[in-house]
């Protein structure tokens, strides 16, 4: 079978269809994070930035508050300094008590809207890191051709002649994925996929099955996915001369084989029979992940998001304690 390229059908013809074949990427398989950023998933990266900018408003507000402005001396023994601020604000989001002042109406104002944000802060930072806990998070999936352009990521293949369908398409994502291709032999196709961090070409059959590819064993099957939709996709066609007397009988004989399912059949025998039935399971069942079950146990993993913030916290404290004892010297 040929694909419905323009330049065969000048001197000859295409019968009808007799398959459909696709080409797709294998891509990396996204890995799960690893488990000193839990502290920090709970929130998505605007959300960290929009608390954070409220801890500091909060820090400021609180400052300005208990400062005094009219040279009371009762009232300058009470000022608060800018760390008092800050821990009262660091108490509000830990939901923590803090020493607050009523004896203006502004001040009481004042830290029962920081309260009630502190409050609100505290339960969603609960909830979303019991979540990130218990449902294991994974990188980034690349799930489409768009997604794998916009991924700059290099994939590689036996020949260049399969993207000639795709040379002339206006879509800027298929010319960036042409930029990227590179054409290598299988040995080395072989070396790049333990290597990891790449993608590679792979062709499926109408009925889901893929083409051999001998670069693929079972560890490397074990790494790489593919996506969830088609670089592009051709029918297949027997090319005959335009002068063929038997051209109708074939088209009527074709789709009388494709209506009765016998290639469907063949198609499964032959892929039982010539391709490697561990690697070729691996590959169809790559997005089903070992976790995909529901929550998992707590593990000491878990936890050293928390170490990383205490032996973080502690390096800074040394340091600035050091500094401190340097500066009194």
């Amino acid at each position: 079978g040929f694909y419905l390229w323009f330049k065969p059908y000048n001197f000859s013809s295409y019968t009808a269809t007799i398959s459909r074949s696709g080409v797709t990427v294998l891509v990396p398989k996204p890995k799960l994070l690893p488990h000193w950023r839990t502290p920090f998933l709970s929130f998505s990266w605007p959300l960290w930035i929009a608390v954070m900018v409220t801890f500091l408003v909060g820090i400021i507000a609180t400052w300005l508050a208990g400062t005094p402005w009219t040279g009371r001396s009762d009232l300058i023994s009470e000022q608060l300094t800018l760390s008092d601020a800050a821990l009262m604000m660091v108490g509000f989001f830990v939901a923590q008590s803090s020493p607050i002042r009523t004896d203006l109406w502004s001040c009481v104002c004042l830290f029962a809207s920081l309260l009630l944000a502190g409050f609100m802060v505290s339960n969603l930072y609960s909830g979303g890191l019991a979540s990130v806990m218990t449902v294991p998070k994974y990188e980034k999936s690349i799930d489409t051709v768009v997604d794998f352009a916009a991924s700059g990521m290099k994939w590689f293949g036996p020949s260049p002649f399969f993207l000639m369908t795709d040379r002339s398409s206006n879509q800027p994502y298929l010319q960036e994925i042409q930029k990227t291709f590179r054409s290598v032999r299988l040995e080395e196709m072989n070396q790049y996929a333990h290597m990891g961090g790449s993608g590679f070409f792979v062709e499926q059959a109408q009925h889901g099955n893929f083409a051999p590819s001998n670069f693929l064993d079972r560890q490397v099957s074990t790494t790489l996915q593919p996506l969830k939709d088609y670089v592009y996709t051709q029918n297949c066609a027997a090319l005959i001369t335009n002068t063929n007397p038997l051209r109708s009988n074939l088209n009527e004989y074709i789709l009388r084989v494709q209506q009765s399912g016998l290639l469907y059949h063949l198609g499964i025998r032959t892929a039982i029979r010539y391709l490697p039935t561990d690697v070729m399971r691996n590959i169809e069942r790559s997005r089903m992940h070992q976790h995909d079950d529901g929550a998992v146990r707590l593990e000491l993993g878990h936890f050293f998001g928390a170490f990383f913030i205490l032996g973080y916290g502690l390096l800074c404290a040394s340091l600035v304690f050091v500094g401190e004892l340097w500066g009194t010297v």
